[in-house]
């Protein structure tokens, strides 16, 4: 786990903005003032997230049932991530478009993952432990 929160970590510092389809319109932002608080978010929140995604999609997967959110939800973030690339698709010809970076293929890949596994997966039941003494 350390090695991955290490690799994630220095994926951030080695290229926290790679762009994987440059924006296009908008002016680049001053790279001699970066903010103290981003660089703690890049450091801590990114790099934990992925990771705890990563370790809860393997438990589902050997689980065999879907659980760390509402079935409901991993749709509905699915159905908006695909209304997210509707004007491209449409040959929107605005002159303004956002970068595509690796954070937000890595985002992507993570939605696309919670939405397979809540349609091919059962939901967690819940109160059926069986070492629970309270079930009996």
């Amino acid at each position: 786990m350390a090695t991955l929160y290490l690799f994630l970590v220095g994926r951030h510092f080695l290229s926290p903005q790679l762009e994987l389809f440059p924006a296009q319109g908008y002016p680049q932002p001053d790279p001699q003032n970066p903010v103290f608080l981003q660089s703690l978010e890049a450091f801590f929140n990114d790099p934990l997230l992925r990771i705890g995604q990563t370790f809860q999609f393997i438990l589902n997967d050997r689980s065999r049932t879907f659980a760390g959110m509402y079935k409901i939800h991993a749709y509905l973030t699915f159905i908006t991530l695909f209304m997210s690339f509707v004007p491209s698709l449409l040959k929107d010809t605005s002159p303004f478009k956002g970068a595509y970076t690796l954070d937000h293929f890595l985002n992507s890949l993570g939605i696309v993952a919670w939405a397979w596994q809540a349609a091919t997966l059962p939901s967690a039941s819940e109160g059926n432990d069986v070492d629970d003494p309270d079930n009996e």
